[in-house]
Order: structure tokens, then sequence, then C-alpha cells
């Protein structure tokens, strides 16, 4: 599993990667006390839909809800 730190409007943010088929990764990390989750068919895509999800996700709700995109 591969770990990323990734700047969301200048929040550091852990996201790991792993690979769960040939072509599906998923991307899942902590942000605004919730736990995001995406999919894509590379690690690279993975993250940046899960990247998209974070900087979508209301600022003034911080619940535990889970995002899931898949970005192909």
């Amino acid at each position: 599993m591969e770990k990323h730190t990734v700047d969301i409007s200048d929040q550091l943010c852990v996201v790991r990667v792993h690979q769960l088929a040939k072509n599906v990764w998923i991307a899942d990390g902590e942000f605004l006390g919730g736990h995001l989750k995406t999919t894509g068919s590379t690690a690279g895509k993975a993250i940046r839909a899960w990247k998209k999800t974070a900087a979508a996700k209301p600022r003034n709700v911080a619940n535990s809800s889970v995002a899931i995109t898949q970005s192909d």
C-alpha cells in the first residue's frame, strides 16, 4: 500500500492507495473528520479523484460520511 501526502486548501492529508484488480485502484484517507474513498483505473487517477472529492466537500459539515466516486 502506497501513502501519498496531498494538499487540499492548505491542509495536508495522507491518502493510501492500493490496487484491487488489474485496472482498479482505491484511494482512501481522512479529510475534515470524514473518511473519503475513491477509485480509478490507475493509482494517479484514484488520487486525483480523491483530491477532487475532498475539494468539493462542504467545509462547514464535519461528519464521517463516505464518498465513493469513479474517475473513469
